[in-house]
């Protein structure tokens, strides 16, 4: 059966204060029996969930930022320009090596997977930092590097 058959009826209240029962919130074609798999689907919201570093941290992946982190190690100038790449292409390319190697080796964490499950009840949209693929490894379908 279609969730077209629920209609959203006028409300000041956001979409998640209202219980899915309320008939200020829908009512039911006369025809249609509403069941749990309409409900949830009229009730799908919209998530939009922006990531960083620090949920990449947990599964081993350094931050670059933190107090221990990647830029402590290196110096950005020398192995994120071109610049440093051409005064010394050797460290550039053990740095980038190195964070190749974390990224293969580091698995999908806890919160990785709790986002990725969320798509089975919403539409889901994760906005990343990071450069890893962990999210989508995790089974998250709709994921945006943004890198600035």
């Amino acid at each position: 059966k279609s969730a077209s058959a629920f209609t959203r009826m006028p409300s000041s209240k956001p979409l998640s204060t209202i219980s899915p029962q309320s008939t200020a919130l829908m009512k039911c074609d006369a025809s249609m029996k509403m069941t749990n798999f309409g409900i949830r689907l009229y009730m799908r919201q919209n998530i939009v969930v922006f990531t960083g570093a620090g949920i990449s941290k947990e599964s081993g992946l350094s931050t670059f930022r933190d107090s221990d982190g990647i830029w402590s190690k290196y110096d950005p100038d020398m192995v994120a320009t071109p610049q440093g790449f051409e005064a010394d292409p050797e460290t550039a390319l053990m740095f980038y090596n190195e964070r190749r190697i974390a990224v293969a080796n580091a698995v999908p964490n806890h919160a990785h997977i709790v986002l990725a499950q969320l798509e089975k009840e919403h539409n889901v949209t994760v906005i990343t930092q990071n450069v890893d693929d962990l999210h989508e490894r995790a089974g998250s379908n709709n994921v945006l590097h943004l890198h600035g």
